[in-house]
């Protein structure tokens, strides 16, 4: 599986905010009515929350590709259709050498 640097950075995020969010949470749970203090989950509870986080993260940018896709009018998807089958082939080195001049549109 490819991951690219946005879906990257959407896990990454989701798993901070979460994380912060799922640690406050869990330190007032723990403080039971005392003075607040902080305390990192351990664990069970850690990889839980990891996980959870990681999930939530490729559920949002799962999202987010749709939405995204969805508003695309019918040339910009074509034309990242076409992007897409250009970088393949820069990828196999089939285009080494090469300078791009123009894009035409018929």
């Amino acid at each position: 599986m490819k991951i690219d640097s946005r879906t990257a950075i959407t896990i990454t995020a989701s798993l901070v905010i979460g994380f912060v969010g799922d640690v406050i949470i869990y330190s007032l749970s723990q403080s039971k009515g005392k003075k607040f203090s902080i305390h990192i989950p351990r664990g069970g509870d850690l990889a839980k929350l990891l996980v959870l986080g990681f999930a939530t993260g490729l559920v949002l940018d799962i999202a987010v590709k749709q939405v995204q896709v969805a508003v695309m009018t019918e040339e910009e998807k074509k034309l990242q259709k076409l992007v897409a089958q250009e970088n393949e082939l820069i990828l196999k080195g089939e285009r080494r050498g090469k300078n791009p001049q123009k894009v035409l549109w018929a």
